[in-house]
């Protein structure tokens, strides 16, 4: 149990921090389109669509340039960039501090089934809120970054076992 409370205001800091993230946005404008169709439009079920275009923006940069321009391509560069890392780094301190902090979270189900259940309450709370879309993509990418934060707790928790003996 050493430095828990650390670990743990560590983990709060981290949850709220996500929470002006994920939530902290405008309202789109309902006056264009109706709630539910905005809900719609805000909706990704296809597995690795969202993945797959952006992976094709980065892989071809000279077709997307010639295309949209040089301007343009730099923004959605970016976009792809932040919407690709940003999904899996964002989620690195969840497989990293329940475990840290509680011992029966431990097991790698566990995580999953903790970490799944959190994203895709994250997910639906932005879709039905409006304040973000709601993209399987998402789930995956983020539920990849919960694995990559788990496998660094084991990590660090095997390198300082061997430290104490």
């Amino acid at each position: 149990m050493k430095h828990r409370k650390l670990k743990i205001a560590l983990f709060v800091a981290y949850c709220l921090l996500m929470l002006v993230l994920l939530f902290n946005r405008a309202l789109p404008d309902l006056s264009l389109r109706g709630y539910w169709e905005t809900l719609e439009g805000n909706m990704n079920l296809r597995p690795f669509e969202t993945i797959c275009n952006f992976w094709e923006i980065l892989r071809h940069p000279e077709y997307y340039t010639e295309k949209m321009g040089a301007a343009r391509y730099a923004v959605e560069r970016q976009h792809a960039i932040i919407n690709l890392a940003g999904n899996v780094v964002m989620f690195l301190p969840l497989g990293f501090f329940p475990p840290a902090i509680w011992p029966k979270l431990r097991a790698w189900w566990k995580m999953l089934l903790l970490s799944a259940g959190i994203i895709v309450l994250v997910e639906l709370t932005q879709l039905f809120t409006l304040r973000g879309s709601c993209d399987t993509d998402d789930v995956i990418l983020n539920l990849l970054g919960v694995a990559i934060g788990y496998w660094l707790f084991l990590w660090v928790k095997a390198l300082f076992s061997k430290k104490k003996k």
